[in-house]
């Protein structure tokens, strides 16, 4: 059954970050939703887990893990609102998209902040819930291209995710790596990490890479489009390998739909 596959460790999810998770305490419910989206989050290279717990939905938000959250209102949480857990469990900035389900009057969500990415009624067809999928997901990819700042001495500056090849962690001090120009701030990798969409992976524990700039993939490194070289750990290998795997399927079947 689809509900037995499990929460994908820590430092998987941590790597990827980019799963979906459906979150209901009834399983059958659970189980219809989860059979609508899998064949699509497989296409995607989503990992797609079922979370039944308010404890263990808290767990995987904590690491901004979650990609896109179906979520039932009609969920049993020990006497908490669910609606109103999620507003505890997600900071204002968090870009998790959420697709309630099970809504029956717009009313039930009416103190939601906007972040939601569709209210799906009691039964929802599969065709509505891939779409919602696919809704929340373009999104999300929009919230992520949002521009960062950091502090270089006495400037600030911008920085534009799609401008960064790769980012090194370099003892206390982080290198952002942008064709020609290269900005060292005092931060640690994992912040900048936070601040990038899901285009870009952990290779090593102190290099980070855009996918989009990655022109060869071999065992102990990857070759940049800029030309650098940067180093893959053994231990990130087989992860740096699936997520580039499927960053260019869904590439290659967003160019499909486009044409």
């Amino acid at each position: 059954m689809l509900l037995e596959r499990k929460l994908p460790s820590r430092a998987r999810v941590a790597t990827l970050e980019r799963l979906v998770a459906v979150f209901d305490s009834e399983s059958e419910r659970a189980e219809r939703v989860i059979g609508a989206i899998n064949n699509r989050c497989a296409s995607l290279g989503l990992v797609l887990c079922y979370v039944k717990s308010l404890s263990e939905l808290s767990g995987m938000l904590s690491r901004g893990a979650c990609v896109v959250l179906f979520c039932d209102v009609r969920a049993e949480t020990e006497g908490h609102d669910v609606v109103q857990s999620l507003h505890t469990l997600l900071s204002p900035t968090s870009s998790t998209q959420i697709v309630y389900t099970g809504v029956q009057e717009d009313s039930l969500i009416s103190t939601e902040r906007g972040e939601y990415a569709y209210l799906m009624p009691t039964s929802p067809k599969p065709h509505e819930l891939v779409y919602a999928l696919d809704f929340a997901l373009e999104r999300h990819e929009r919230l992520l291209e949002r521009p960062f700042v950091v502090r270089v001495r006495q400037y600030t500056h911008t920085v534009w995710p799609k401008r960064i090849s790769f980012v090194e962690s370099v003892l206390r001090k982080v290198r952002i790596h942008m064709g020609g120009e290269t900005l060292e701030v005092y931060a640690k990798l994992s912040d900048v990490r936070e601040e990038l969409p899901a285009y870009f992976v952990q290779c090593h524990k102190s290099f980070v890479v855009n996918m989009n700039f990655i022109q060869e993939l071999g065992q102990e490194h990857v070759l940049l489009t800029s030309g650098d070289c940067v180093p893959v750990s053994q231990k990130r290998r087989k992860v740096v390998r699936e997520a580039f795997l499927a960053y260019v399927g869904r590439t290659l079947n967003g160019q499909k739909q486009e044409n």
